[in-house]
């Protein structure tokens, strides 16, 4: 019989830690306030909270305002290698940035080598069951 081992999921205390950390403002932005108004509990959801701060990145990437702060905090999540931020970071940022001015690839350009690498390897050479979901197959 093989034994499990449960591991907490420390998501959530990655995600906030970093932007308390490098992006207080953020906890102030109507993205962020956003959430609360429709649910105090979506405050505390690393999901949400992760695609509130991409749709705040891509304004200020749009408006041609400094987000250098924003792609450190991005490159701190991949250098975590928690599995369940990886995951954030890949459903809840990459597949929702939407710079209709600026275009992904400028975004790439701004990624750090870890986030970039895991930006290539599931948003350019996504594994099949995500490659027909992308394209509305």
């Amino acid at each position: 019989m093989t034994n499990f081992k449960l591991i907490p999921d420390r998501s959530p205390e990655i995600i906030l830690s970093a932007l308390r950390k490098k992006a207080p403002e953020f906890f102030t932005s109507d993205e962020y306030l956003r959430l609360a108004r429709l649910d105090p509990k979506f405050k505390e959801n690393p999901g949400l909270i992760c695609a509130a701060f991409t749709k705040l990145l891509c304004a200020k990437l749009e408006r041609q305002e400094d987000a250098d702060k924003y792609f450190e905090i991005i490159e701190e999540w991949a250098s975590s290698k928690d599995s369940e931020v990886e995951n954030y970071l890949v459903t809840e940022v990459f597949e929702n940035v939407r710079l209709p001015k600026l275009g992904e690839a400028r975004f790439k350009s701004e990624l750090g080598p870890i986030s970039r690498q895991i930006y290539e390897r599931w948003m350019e050479d996504p594994p099949e069951d995500r490659m027909s979901s992308r394209s509305g197959k």
